[in-house]
Parts: structure tokens; sequence; C-alpha cells
């Protein structure tokens, strides 16, 4: 259970307690595909647009982690993806 205090965190704080949380799940894991969202996914999220989504290799079991793009933290719409990669500057929605 998380106990953190978010009452009175700062930013700094929230991000640091944020890459705490996920770093052990992500980091040193191999990224094992990139997909967009199937319509059935899209439509079970009651949204328009697909997202894309990102599978990372579960060391616990065969499932793997999947981080899908929103467009905010309630979830209300697929979301893109910034990148670095020239001429893939964006992940789009579809």
């Amino acid at each position: 259970m998380d106990e953190f205090d978010y009452s009175n965190a700062s930013k700094q704080d929230l991000k640091n307690h944020w890459a705490n949380m996920v770093i052990p799940h992500l980091v040193g894991r191999k990224i094992i595909g990139v997909e967009w969202q199937s319509e059935e996914e899209v439509d079970g999220n009651g949204w328009y647009c697909s997202a894309v989504k990102i599978l990372v290799q579960n060391g616990k079991d065969g499932d793997p982690i999947v981080l899908t793009a929103m467009q905010d933290d309630e979830g209300n719409g697929a979301g893109a993806i910034a990148t670095n990669i020239v001429g893939i500057e964006t992940l789009p929605v579809i």
C-alpha cells in the first residue's frame, strides 16, 4: 500500500515518489512490442481514438507490462507521446 503523504508534497517530492515506484518495474526491462490499441480496447475505454501501447517484458509472469498513453490522469482519452527520434517526433493517436 502507498503510504506517501500527497497532501503536503512538493512537485519534486511527487516526481521522486513516482519515479521510485516505477523504476523497479521498468529499468533494465526489454521493450518487446509497440502497437496501437484495438478497436475493442478503444471502445472498452470509451475513447474515440487509439493510443500507442508500449509492451515491456515482465519478470514476474508471462503477461507484459503495458504502458498506454492517455490524455490525462483520469483516462479521458487516448494520448500521444513526444519523442526525440528525428522524423518521428510524435507517436500519434489514431
